[in-house]
């Protein structure tokens, strides 16, 4: 399995951020900017458009992707080493499966505090709405 991190970000200029990332896959970078360009670097492309709206830049990743499972991002996450291997990990495990959401670790006061349970449970409709788009990985098929 294949797996591209889509990242929505602002005003970057170049495909520095997914070495700040730790993105150790292929990603697409949906950057909104003033201006249009395109750049592709090490498996990473750069979409830069003049639109806004994170909404938009995540639909224009989606449909730039070609990889089985997409991962969303915000500009401000860093992967672990080997997290963006357990996102696959996770989809081998669950094959009828097609949206995981995973845990976050998040700061406080410049301390990490881990929100992540590792437990395995349904999300249903009426709950799904609590989660980010930066927490959620969807199969594409």
């Amino acid at each position: 399995m294949e797996l591209e991190v889509l990242v929505a970000t602002m005003g970057q200029e170049n495909t520095a951020l997914a070495e700040k990332m730790n993105i150790t896959t292929g990603a697409i970078i949906a950057n909104q900017c003033g201006r249009w360009d395109h750049e592709e670097k090490d498996g990473i492309c750069m979409i830069s458009t003049a639109t806004k709206g994170v909404g938009i830049n995540r639909n224009l990743a989606m449909q730039l992707s070609k990889a089985d499972i997409l991962l969303f991002a915000d500009d401000d996450v860093c992967y672990y080493d080997g997290a963006l291997q357990g996102v696959i990990a996770a989809f081998e495990q669950l094959p009828d499966a097609d949206v995981i959401f995973f845990g976050l670790d998040m700061t406080r006061d410049g301390e990490v505090f881990d929100k992540r349970r590792n437990k395995v449970r349904r999300v249903h409709i009426w709950n799904a709405l609590r989660y980010g788009a930066a927490r959620m990985a969807v199969r594409r098929s």
